[in-house]
């Protein structure tokens, strides 16, 4: 399936569970399969904490378990791959966003734990993690208003001074680099408009 049919099926909040669902649904039987998602949905305003919780880190639970329940071996499927979105917030957590950073560290251990091989050999879905850094989208808006509190815009600046950005453009030829190339459980940093590169964690 093609990302423009994927797309087509993917107007709906990811915090509506019914309608997300129904969303899976369609696409499946329109399409006949599903091969491919990409929880990308994502909000940064510490303001709003509970609605970022729940679209970032809820939504990304949500989107994940369902599509092992279309994709999965072990429920008729034929397999796939699952891409979780993190952010470069997962390598180096920033002080002035601190609950946007924990979303972000949560959905990168879920995909970590979900990418092991004793998931991937019962499903057959490989869950992989994707940490692009700054990016130039409407992510941040209007930071004073994204931010918890005012007195964190200091630390803010200090925490993006030296990220540079790089276009969306950049970011998806990445992530097609990501998808081809990947095992399950891999956790890819794409930064300042450079290759993907492997994120390394602690095997004890």
């Amino acid at each position: 399936m093609s990302p423009t049919q994927v797309s087509a099926s993917s107007e709906y909040g990811v915090s509506i569970v019914v309608t997300w669902a129904e969303s899976f649904q369609t696409t499946a039987s329109t399409f006949g399969s599903i091969d491919i998602v990409i929880n990308n949905a994502g909000i940064m305003n510490d303001r709003f904490w509970e609605l970022e919780v729940d679209i970032n880190l809820n939504g990304t639970i949500r989107g994940t378990l369902l599509a092992l329940r279309f994709m999965g071996l072990d429920r008729g499927g034929n397999g796939g791959i699952v891409v979780n979105t993190g952010s470069n917030v997962c390598i180096k957590p920033y002080v002035s966003i601190p609950i946007y950073t924990a979303t972000k560290h949560a959905i990168i251990g879920f995909t970590r734990s979900y990418g092991d091989p004793y998931h991937v050999n019962m499903t057959g879905v490989k869950v992989i993690g994707f940490c692009p850094s700054a990016t130039n989208t409407n992510l941040v808006r209007d930071v004073k208003k994204q931010l918890l509190s005012l007195k964190y815009e200091k630390a803010w600046e200090r925490d993006i001074a030296n990220t540079g950005s790089q276009t969306p453009e950049h970011v998806a030829r990445a992530l097609l680099q990501v998808l081809h190339k990947a095992s399950s459980g891999s956790v890819w940093l794409v930064e300042k408009g450079q290759p993907p590169r492997e994120i390394s964690y602690p095997t004890q």
